[in-house]
């Protein structure tokens, strides 16, 4: 597999939760339980995220011990593979309280990044 520069994962991953905060501000549970379309694009946003995070390097990921990285790989292969048994409300819970954590977590690995290239 050719060497892929994490940032451009990580921006996909900050891209993806940007548009599920986007989406979900202002909206109920209820809003997106009853809205198929609105479902749809917090479902594949959270799937975006998950596959995204499977190609940061590990050790990258060592360092923010804060992101369960497990899980958020996981979800991906639950939103894919397991469509039909989808609890809503794990994914509403997700969407509005989850991704604030991880996408702190992807702007500070990012600075990083930014700041490894840069010398004095």
């Amino acid at each position: 597999m050719p060497f892929e520069d994490p940032a451009s994962r990580l921006n996909d991953i900050l891209d993806a939760v940007q548009n599920v905060q986007q989406f979900a501000a202002g909206r109920s549970f209820e809003d997106y339980r009853t809205n198929i379309m609105l479902r749809l694009a917090i479902e594949r946003c959270i799937e975006i995220v998950s596959e995204a995070s499977r190609h940061i390097p590990a050790q990258m990921k060592a360092e923010h011990p804060s992101v369960p990285w497990q899980n958020v790989a996981d979800i991906g292969n639950v939103l894919r593979h397991g469509y039909q048994s989808i609890d809503p409300q794990i994914v509403w819970e997700v969407a509005t309280h989850h991704l604030n954590s991880l996408r702190a977590a992807v702007e500070q690995m990012l600075l990083e990044i930014d700041g490894a290239g840069k010398t004095l």
